[in-house]
């Protein structure tokens, strides 16, 4: 998909749903978490281990065609992003599920690291800002504030570009990553019936697979999403449980 599409994706997306986003590198300056760390980490715990325990274990395909659990999928996403040190201290799992749940909730919170006084600039905030939340890259009419200058920065020659430009190329790659999770494009956890080979996202399979099958899909997502909310509302995690491993099952059926 071409980048200019990708702006154009996420655009529409923000007018639609008020996308969390996530910091681009590991760089800290303790192994210790300071107070509002603390606080910070707190506020990504929307679902514990034990939620999540059977929910890692499904699997998913990657962009690259590997078929591997969600704990790894998950691992493997937000090492490349999340500081190690706040890292440590969450389930990756718990992380990528309430990215999912809550998508305009993780949106708000400051997680897409920037470390260039240009686009601090851009967005209108202190240039010692460091992290900023999905909703930051948004004025008040839901306008992507970085897009007129990307589209610069991808039609400028690589070895021509500056480091404004390649900050925003890094950048707006977290952005894509962040709205194919919470449009749901990213989450291909079901095979096609017809073919093993591919798998499809929540959506794509209610639209494109048989009648029968897609209906299937339909009510397993319903279910699933009905028990993370009983989970946040304090109650039993069985309804949640049952739609994962109805999930596992179908899983298990169509890639034999």
């Amino acid at each position: 998909m071409k980048r200019t599409t990708i702006i154009l994706l996420v655009t529409l997306f923000m007018i639609n749903t008020s996308l969390i986003a996530q910091g681009i590198e590991n760089r800290e300056n303790s192994s210790q978490l300071s107070k509002s760390e603390q606080e910070f980490v707190s506020k990504l715990k929307t679902f514990s281990k034990e939620h999540v325990s059977k929910f890692k274990l499904l699997k998913i395909r990657t962009q690259d065609g590997e078929v591997v659990t969600v704990e790894s999928f998950s691992d493997e996403i937000f090492k490349k992003v999340l500081q190690t040190k706040i890292a440590k201290e969450l389930d990756t799992s718990s992380l990528l599920l309430g990215m999912i749940i809550k998508p305009k909730y993780y949106q708000s919170l400051p997680l897409i690291y920037v470390d260039n006084p240009n686009i601090n600039r851009k967005l209108l905030t202190d240039k010692k800002k460091k992290y900023f939340s999905f909703n930051d890259f948004f004025n008040q009419n839901r306008e992507y504030i970085l897009a007129d200058d990307l589209t610069n920065a991808i039609k400028t020659t690589p070895s021509k570009r500056t480091a404004y430009d390649k900050e925003l190329i890094l950048v707006d790659d977290t952005i894509a990553l962040n709205f194919s999770i919470y449009d749901g494009s990213l989450l291909k956890i079901f095979p096609n019936p017809i073919d093993s080979k591919k798998w499809e996202s929540p959506q794509v399979a209610i639209e494109s697979f048989p009648k029968n099958v897609s209906e299937m899909v339909r009510m397993l997502m319903i279910r699933l999403f009905q028990g993370a909310s009983d989970i946040e509302s304090g109650k039993s995690a069985q309804k949640f449980n049952e739609a994962v491993e109805l999930i596992g099952l179908y899983q298990t059926k169509y890639t034999k």
